[in-house]
């Protein structure tokens, strides 16, 4: 397991030693023992899910660069947002109105390229689609401020028809800082919000310099690492140390470990 050099390890630490951003500001969570099934099951869930919006969300921007190409930069006003939906392991960006109905749709394959043409023939959705759009609407509306200025929604399907599960990630242009503060996560059945929850409870932005080999949270609000650590250590491309209430981990291509106490750097505590 690649650890931090010591010059990188300062830099990181940096934003963490700031009060009004740091993540030691979140109440900590119940630093109660966790039957050692649970702990599986939820970092198996993290995994998964942080995979799922990287690749929704690398969808939905490869999209909208083959958009913007292919009008030479222009927009179309009448777009008021994206839903994806995945089949046979292509994912359908679909660029809706206000009605809502599809204006444009966009196929991107498994490995985020392209899959097709742009199918700009308006079209109503189906069923599923029209609740997504609908759902996307609603969280937009309850979403706080972006921490980033921009939100990026990723959507998909909750566990029955009717629901659908929209996270709202800050949006970053710049690999140099992870905005890992301020997503939120809305479940919401027919588009109506039945539960909400915000993964900080401050716009935490971590320095992600090139050179840095892994970056490194302090997380008090979950036992455990959550999906948008996942999230955002994919989307580094570098391992993630996430220090919590139940102990040190890591997060590497997508899968999170516990770091034993014989494999904690020096330089890192040995509980929060």
């Amino acid at each position: 397991m690649r650890l931090f050099a010591p010059l990188i390890l300062s830099t990181l630490l940096a934003p963490l030693a700031m009060p009004a951003h740091a993540a030691a500001a979140d109440a900590p969570a119940p630093a109660a023992s966790i039957a050692p099934a649970d702990v599986e099951a939820g970092l198996r869930r993290a995994e998964a899910l942080g995979e799922r919006l990287l690749r929704l969300d690398r969808a939905a921007w490869v999209a909208s660069d083959q958009m913007l190409a292919a009008a030479r930069g222009r927009g179309d006003a009448r777009v008021r947002g994206w839903i994806t939906d995945e089949h046979d392991g292509l994912i359908d960006v679909i660029f809706v109105d206000d009605m809502p109905a599809a204006l444009y749709r966009v196929t991107v394959d498994a490995d985020g390229q392209p899959a097709g043409p742009i199918d700009n023939a308006p079209a109503p959705l189906t069923p599923a689609q029209a609740v997504a759009a609908r759902s996307l609407a609603t969280a937009r509306l309850a979403a706080p401020p972006s921490c980033s200025g921009s939100y990026n929604p990723i959507i998909m399907p909750g566990d029955a028809p009717e629901d659908t599960v929209v996270y709202m990630v800050p949006g970053s242009t710049d690999a140099t800082r992870l905005p890992v503060g301020g997503a939120w996560r809305f479940d919401l059945r027919d588009g109506e919000i039945v539960s909400r929850r915000s993964f900080t409870t401050s716009c935490i932005a971590l320095e992600n310099p090139e050179e840095a080999e892994a970056v490194y949270v302090t997380h008090l609000l979950d036992p455990l690492p959550t999906e948008i650590h996942v999230f955002w250590s994919l989307w580094s491309g570098k391992p993630t140390f996430v220090v919590t209430s139940a102990g040190l981990w890591s997060i590497e291509q997508g899968k999170i470990s516990a770091v034993k106490d014989d494999d904690k750097p020096a330089t890192l505590p040995a509980k929060p």
